[in-house]
């Protein structure tokens, strides 16, 4: 007897709304619906930021250890992150959970005063265990400190005023700083691999770096974001590199920071997380592979899940569908990207009293009727 056709649904989060397993529960359920005859499997996925501890401790197990930080913000109040063991031996840590925008109120929001310090606490717990390798999440970011605040709080040495700084560096810093001395936190890392999950390819500085694109997102206004990038011009120089390599300016220049003081490898998050939880291979054996994220944009081609789920399904075969919670690119760009069909929740139901979850489900039964009708 042939085996039924499989589906398999890897979705990002849908941001501030949905989990990437609730995503893929409800597409799964609208699916089932109408073909109970297919094969429908769940992998759902994440691209660095704040939901990959959860999608890889779901998918792979492990041990969670909380550890006690401080507020991304200096002077906040104090709270609880996690990291993740793998049974593999590797750490996998989350700067959103630690010093992520989402963590402070509006008001607060402001990236010449947080740090990064808080990352780098939890970071010194990590290195505190016996691992053999550490992938470090950067989506989601409060800050533009170019990861000096949680160098700092890993050992790095910061000179202000001919003396050391004794207070988390914050993005405002960034100008006053006479000297840097990475090699402490260099020593205690010499033996550990460890890889930056990032969803971006900015460089450091310019028109598309990290204080100019991503500052004003973080509470920056115009003078402050002039400031912001003096400020992280000057860290480069003191370090003697440009910051040109991809990926330099995610998270307000941690990937930066933590390439030359961690010795850092940056990689596009959703392959990473993607090749921990085995997908290529599950793609490999698939009929179709639907994905999705909160927004599906121009800013989807830059590393973002959809896209990497696009080409590994085209690389194993497979059909590929997107489903958003909103669609906002062009039918050209639509007409040339690599998914056969493409479902926006917003024009399923005008009917406000509609649920997320019902919304998904109607979602999957479309997708039936574009790819796989009776």
């Amino acid at each position: 007897m042939p085996q039924p056709p499989i589906w398999l649904f890897a979705p990002d989060a849908f941001k501030g709304t949905l989990a990437a397993a609730e995503v893929a529960q409800g597409l799964l359920e609208g699916v089932q619906s109408k073909r109970p005859d297919l094969e429908l499997h769940s992998m759902p996925m994440a691209d660095g930021g704040e939901g990959t501890l959860e999608v890889l401790h779901s998918a792979l197990g492990g041990t969670l250890t909380d550890v006690r930080v401080d507020a991304p913000r200096p002077g906040g109040p104090a709270r609880t992150a996690s990291w993740l063991l793998l049974p593999s031996g590797t750490a996998v840590v989350e700067l959103a959970a630690c010093a992520g925008l989402t963590l402070l109120e509006s008001v607060d929001q402001d990236p010449l005063m947080t740090s990064t310090a808080p990352l780098g606490q939890l970071l010194d717990a990590v290195l505190a265990e016996n691992v053999s390798s550490l992938v470090i999440g950067l989506g989601g970011s409060a800050t533009v400190d170019a990861g000096l605040g949680a160098l700092q709080a890993l050992g790095a040495n910061l000179s202000v005023g001919g003396r050391r700084l004794d207070r988390p560096c914050t993005g405002g810093d960034l100008l006053d700083i006479e000297s840097i001395d990475l090699g402490p936190v260099q020593a205690r890392v010499s033996n550990l691999r460890v890889h930056l999950a990032v969803d971006v390819t900015n460089p450091l500085t310019g028109p598309t770096g990290a204080s100019r694109v991503y500052g004003p997102q973080k509470g920056a206004d115009g003078p402050a974001v002039e400031h912001l990038e003096a400020g992280i011009r000057h860290v480069a120089t003191l370090l003697g590199d440009a910051g040109l390599h991809p990926g330099d300016g995610a998270a307000g220049g941690v990937g930066f920071g933590f390439r030359l003081g961690l010795a850092a490898g940056i990689d596009s998050g959703a392959a990473l997380v993607a090749g921990l939880i085995g997908l290529p291979a599950a793609c490999q054996s698939a009929s179709v592979v639907v994905t999705g994220e909160g927004c599906y944009d121009d800013q989807t081609d830059f590393g973002k899940v959809p896209s990497e789920i696009a080409r590994l399904a085209r690389t194993g075969g497979a059909r590929s569908a997107l489903v958003a919670g909103r669609i906002n690119r062009s039918p050209a760009a639509l007409a040339g990207d690599l998914f056969e069909a493409h479902v926006d929740l917003v024009g399923l139901s005008g009917d406000p009293a509609v649920g997320h979850r019902q919304r998904l489900q109607l979602a999957g039964q479309r997708l039936v009727d574009l790819l796989a009708p009776q």
